[in-house]
């Protein structure tokens, strides 16, 4: 019963908590006029992204998130250079490409520019696939995660999901498969009362997921 881990990207494996912060407040700045501290902004935090800006801006049109989104990007993509991995990731991912079926990553970061952050880190290597939002693609994380298992040659039941939201908690049930969600790097992480019952467990440490992961997989 080794496992095949299935990686999220954004509070995961990628710290960016203070990246994507900003990128929120230079982009409500430009788009509405006004700064906002980050308390406010947290406040209306919620995922996907638009949802988060339209807490924050009121409904938008498409054209509108279009402008906005395309805004959003462009200031974040202007400091990915100082966003970091969260604590011992290279190890866990080196642990388990060592010790486990295989792993993949699976994000609703664009493809293009997930590509990127992952050549200048130099990790391309540790992934069997690796799939970001096409652009012609709505944000959803459970048709990611449900088309990569139907196409996987591994049992569901040895795939877990490795993520840190309440997103990674519903694409793995939809996909019938396991979850450990790290919270570490978490802009909100799931409250208990979320979690309950559909996570194999919670931890605020990469690699102590890793090592869970491998521990229920045996169990």
């Amino acid at each position: 019963m080794t496992p095949y881990l299935v990686w999220d990207w954004n509070g995961t494996l990628f710290d960016d908590r203070a990246l994507l912060w900003d990128a929120v407040r230079r982009t409500v700045a430009h788009e509405h006029g006004t700064r906002r501290s980050a308390e406010e902004l947290s406040g209306c935090f919620a995922r996907p992204l638009r949802a988060l800006f339209e807490n924050v801006l009121g409904p938008l049109t498409d054209p509108h998130w279009a402008r906005v989104e395309a805004s959003f990007h462009r200031f974040y993509r202007a400091g990915s250079a100082t966003g970091t991995l969260v604590p011992r990731a290279r190890e866990a991912l080196t642990y388990a490409r060592e010790n486990y079926a295989g792993q993949s990553l699976l994000s609703n970061w664009p493809h293009h520019e997930l590509l990127d952050l992952l050549t200048t880190r130099h990790l391309l290597d540790e992934f069997d696939e690796i799939h970001g939002r096409a652009a012609s693609s709505p944000p959803s994380k459970t048709v990611m995660v449900e088309q990569f298992c139907a196409r996987r040659p591994h049992a569901r039941n040895r795939m877990i999901l490795l993520g840190d939201s309440e997103d990674d908690l519903d694409a793995a049930a939809a996909a019938a498969i396991a979850v450990v969600l790290v919270t570490g790097a978490s802009l909100a992480p799931p409250t208990p009362e979320t979690s309950r019952g559909r996570a194999i467990a919670v931890t605020d440490s990469v690699m102590d997921a890793v090592i869970l992961a491998g521990t229920w997989a045996a169990s």
